[in-house]
């Protein structure tokens, strides 16, 4: 309903590289034209261990995630690890 009445303002690589300095200051930075990749360490709850992980993004491009170490384990039932694509990269949200 709110785009049909209000512009849909998308953020420049430069506001995202700024941001993202602010929420994750330890990671790493490569920036080009319209793209732009973090490495630096995660920790998705507090009591999980802290992760490496490296994050792809071009603008209008979905971002792409990739767990860099510790390696991703099954659980220990031997079930699949949910939610993940191969390579093994994350699955963040509903594609589309």
């Amino acid at each position: 309903m709110g785009a049909k009445f209000f512009k849909v303002r998308r953020l420049t690589i430069a506001q995202q590289v700024f941001a993202m300095r602010g929420i994750h200051p330890r990671f790493q930075c490569t920036r080009k034209t319209n793209q732009v990749t973090w490495i630096g360490p995660v920790k998705p709850a507090g009591m999980s261990q802290e992760y490496q992980v490296k994050i792809d993004y071009e603008l209008g491009v979905p971002p792409k995630v990739w767990v860099l170490s510790p390696p991703l384990e099954r659980r220990p039932d031997g079930e699949p690890i949910p939610h993940v694509y191969e390579g093994p990269r994350p699955c963040l949200y509903l594609p589309g």
